[in-house]
């Protein structure tokens, strides 16, 4: 799968944002499901999109339950078994 940032023009919804993510240490397809059921695991984002090829995550969030800080963080968390190391990182857009 792959996944296009920023490629389309949304609608806007005051209700929905959209962060987008650079994630480093997925070497394969599991490691993008386990971070995508982490970030999908909290309250407030309804949809998560892992390229794990790319390293590249968006994840679609209600900014008044979620905070951008916390998915960086559980992006990193994800990692945490002792055998996977990730480390995520906001990638921020100019304005357009």
């Amino acid at each position: 799968m792959s996944l296009s940032i920023k490629n389309q023009i949304q609608e806007y919804d005051p209700e929905k944002r959209f962060a987008y993510l650079s994630i480093a240490g997925m070497g394969c397809s599991n490691c993008g499901a386990r971070i995508q059921a982490a970030l999908i695991s909290i309250q407030g984002v309804s949809d998560v999109i892992i390229d794990h090829q790319a390293g590249l995550g968006q994840v679609t969030y209600d900014p008044q339950l979620v905070l951008e800080t916390l998915l960086v963080q559980t992006v990193n968390a994800a990692g945490n078994d002792g055998h996977h190391h990730y480390e995520a990182q906001l990638i921020e857009f100019p304005d357009w």
